[in-house]
């Protein structure tokens, strides 16, 4: 049973705070193809989350400028992620596997700001921290069953940079009898991230196998900036 339970407080007309408590669940399943590096053919388990959020909605000039703020944390149980292993020859295993425990905590700003009729500028910010309590150790086998490498500090989380922001532009800059001629902006920055949460993998020797992990692979930060011109509203004989 997953739920939400939230409350929210008018301060204002045009202002309130709002706190929320969520849970979530995704359902187990199991790896479409089998590791033998890792040494389990089997399932992988649900993964559970708590979410605490709290957060604010404003319109600090109604109709002119806005302005939505909010922070919030994850506590995950059993987090699915995805998971690499190496084997002696080089090639890489990917499967799903369950991390334990982990918590994010971040916050997001958003603004919206039209200081005329025909332009509205918008901006939102967002940070994400946090990264593992708990991730599976690397541990080698036959006589080096009891040698292990403890990931918990080592893991971090992927796909999710530290920092993203936003910018977007609209603009009318033009209104004829017939049409209106429009630009739009958009320029998105993100910062580096990183690949997987582990690289890993084991080499045989006498007696069994020895791990041994990998430098962490990162994807640089980067910007990605999209424009248009449209033309919008156009007259037609039944309208626009």
């Amino acid at each position: 049973i997953s739920y939400v339970v939230n409350g929210s407080y008018r301060i204002t007309d045009d202002a309130n705070v709002y706190l929320k408590y969520t849970t979530g669940y995704n359902a187990g399943g199991f790896n479409s193809r089998a590791s033998s590096l890792s040494g389990f053919y089997t399932p992988y388990d649900e993964e559970e989350v708590e979410v605490w959020e709290l957060g604010l909605k404003s319109d600090v000039l109604p109709g002119r400028l806005r302005v939505n703020a909010s922070i919030f944390t994850y506590t995950y149980d059993d987090m699915q992620v995805g998971m690499i292993e190496v084997s002696d020859s080089g090639q890489p295993t990917s499967f799903t596997g369950n991390a334990g425990k982990s918590e994010r905590w971040g916050s997001e700003l958003e603004l919206q700001w039209s200081p005329l009729d025909e332009l509205l500028l918008s901006a939102s910010w967002a940070h994400l921290d946090g990264d593992f309590d708990e991730y599976p150790a690397r541990c080698g086998t036959g006589a080096y069953l009891g040698t292990c490498i403890n990931t918990n500090d080592i893991a971090r989380r992927t796909n999710a940079a530290d920092d993203q922001l936003s910018l977007v532009g609209d603009w009318v800059f033009a209104s004829t009898d017939w049409a209106d001629f429009m630009a739009h902006v958009e320029v998105f920055w993100q910062d580096e991230s990183y690949g997987s949460p582990l690289w890993g993998g084991s080499y045989e020797i006498e007696g069994g196998s020895y791990p041994y992990l990998f430098d962490h692979i990162v994807m640089s930060d980067r910007t990605i900036v999209n424009a248009r011109l449209g033309i919008e509203n156009v007259e037609l004989s039944s309208g626009t």
